[in-house]
């Protein structure tokens, strides 16, 4: 959630920032919210990766994920938004990571299982809209005897697709960030996320 200073504080995050932009802050909006800026240049960017590895996908079990994101323009920057092995950039060099992105360009909404760097990628699975809210989930589950591990991707609760290959075994962090893709700052806005375990 949201809702107080050490949410967006480097007590929750490791911020890397490329230019001047605003930094992560808490919002007037209902629900909690938070926000950052780029800077205002091409490919300026901030990127923001979970003090804590909440996320490893087990043998056995169902993981669950639900948040909401919005992004001012989503035709001119690169997203991420998911979960990453700490310690890369999430815009280029992502590896053991599952989430949504987007690339440069176009509005499209891609979904990703990515180990050790080798992925798997789907660039169209869905459209964002500028200045909207959009809902993602991840449903992941795990069945040792079958065997099988299944990661379920949502989108405005609608499934973009499942993959059963290439999903990372280690720990990954909650990460999200924006590099903007043209000569003027992007924002984007994030509200309360569910990570929940069976």
């Amino acid at each position: 959630m949201f809702r107080k200073l050490s949410d967006v504080s480097s007590d929750s995050f490791v911020k890397t920032e490329v230019g001047s932009g605003t930094q992560l802050a808490l919002q007037e909006e209902q629900g909690g919210v938070a926000k950052f800026l780029t800077g205002a240049s091409d490919n300026d960017y901030q990127q923001y990766v979970a003090i804590a590895e909440n996320m490893v996908i087990p043998d056995e079990g169902v993981v669950t994920f639900i948040s909401e994101f919005r992004v001012d323009e989503v035709v001119q920057c690169d997203m991420f938004f998911g979960f990453c092995e700490r310690g890369v950039n999430i815009f280029d060099g992502r590896q053991n990571s599952v989430g949504f992105y987007s690339g440069d360009g176009n509005a499209n909404l891609g979904i990703e299982s990515n180990i050790a760097g080798d992925a798997r990628l789907e660039a169209a699975a869905g459209t964002l809209i500028a200045g909207t809210w959009h809902k993602i989930g991840l449903g992941i589950q795990c069945d040792s005897e079958w065997p099988r591990k299944a990661i379920n991707f949502f989108f405005d609760d609608i499934c973009l697709g499942t993959f059963i290959s290439k999903i990372p075994i280690t720990a990954m962090a909650f990460s999200f960030g924006l590099r903007a893709g043209q000569d003027a700052a992007n924002g984007m806005s994030l509200s309360t996320s569910y990570l929940l375990r069976d």
